[in-house]
């Protein structure tokens, strides 16, 4: 409303300055809105697939900005959600698939410190708040990592590509970081879709409590990234650019791979099984940072300690 405290109203109803919120919304209801508010339907369904990027649009009197908002799922689960907020000359006009902390700000309590009428001012006022969630997730997530970097849960694994000749070839690198076990998976070629399979089926046979995260750095071949986490039930992470340190255990046996699998060598020539046995290699190799303990080992000891029953003693 252009004056007077915020109030719910119908579509019917509607006024200048009003803001209409829209949550998964049916194809009817999208009709509706465009109807009566003379706004491309494509603007209001561009929220409504979660793989779509920021971007900002421009058709007729209204402009469209597409942003994605953080969420938390849980379980130190974070996630982010497109949110379309679509500015005409008589209103604003917000779409998402869900109920976000972003937009749950804005409500009757915090209806003093935001005008929907000030649409340029209001969407300004949106984006703030984006930012201040993300930077409290990031927080979090900090937190989560520095545990992680301290190696003390098993569970988290760093994963890269080392590439053939030409780039046309490659071999899948995956380093647990608590025991620095390794697991190489063969690929049909260095492409998203042949990174999903190889990194799924090899990943596949460790047990679930195994599988708390991946870091990776930001290739393209990493672009399945949703499928593979749902997949495996993992939580997904990317490195900073250019910020190598931050799969240093990677690093570190790739270097030591060149002696198995040199540059320049056609990767795809090289079987699974063979693969396997340069993996059994490098974890029978005793490491200074495993007191002198083999990844083999470690490994073996982390399974042991899950698979012991607990006891329950009388006191």
């Amino acid at each position: 409303m252009e004056s007077g405290p915020l109030q719910e109203l119908s579509l019917k109803t509607l006024s200048k300055g009003a803001w209409i919120n829209i949550v998964n919304p049916t194809p009817y209801e999208l009709k509706v809105v465009s109807t009566l508010t003379e706004v491309d339907p494509d603007f209001l369904r561009s929220a409504l697939d979660d793989e779509e990027r920021s971007h900002t649009d421009i058709e007729d009197d209204s402009v469209m900005i597409l942003t994605n908002v953080p969420v938390y799922r849980g379980e130190d689960s974070y996630d982010t959600l497109p949110l379309a907020i679509i500015l005409t000359d008589e209103h604003v006009i917000t779409v998402c698939l869900e109920e976000t902390p972003v937009m749950a700000e804005f409500n009757e309590r915090t209806a003093k410190l935001f005008r929907t009428y000030k649409r340029t001012r209001f969407l300004f006022q949106i984006l703030y708040k984006s930012d201040v969630f993300y930077l409290r997730y990031l927080r979090q997530i900090s937190k989560l990592s520095e545990e992680i970097e301290d190696r003390l849960i098993p569970g988290h694994w760093e994963g890269d590509l080392i590439k053939g000749a030409y780039n046309r070839s490659a071999v899948g690198v995956l380093v647990e970081r608590h025991s620095r076990y390794l697991i190489l998976c063969k690929m049909d070629d260095g492409t998203a879709e042949a990174a999903l399979e190889g990194f799924t089926r090899q990943m596949k046979k460790m047990p679930a409590f195994m599988r708390k995260s991946l870091t990776y750095d930001r290739g393209s071949e990493m672009a399945c990234f949703r499928q593979l986490s749902e997949r495996l039930n993992i939580d997904i992470w990317f490195c900073d650019p250019h910020a190598p340190w931050q799969r240093g255990s990677n690093e570190n046996t790739n270097g030591l791979l060149r002696q198995f699998l040199p540059k320049g060598m056609d990767l795809s020539t090289i079987s699974q099984t063979r693969l396997n046995d340069i993996a059994r290699l490098m974890n029978g190799r005793p490491r200074l940072a495993l007191d002198a303990q083999t990844p083999d080992e470690v490994m073996t000891k982390i399974l042991d300690d899950y698979a012991r029953p607990l006891v329950a003693l009388d006191s």
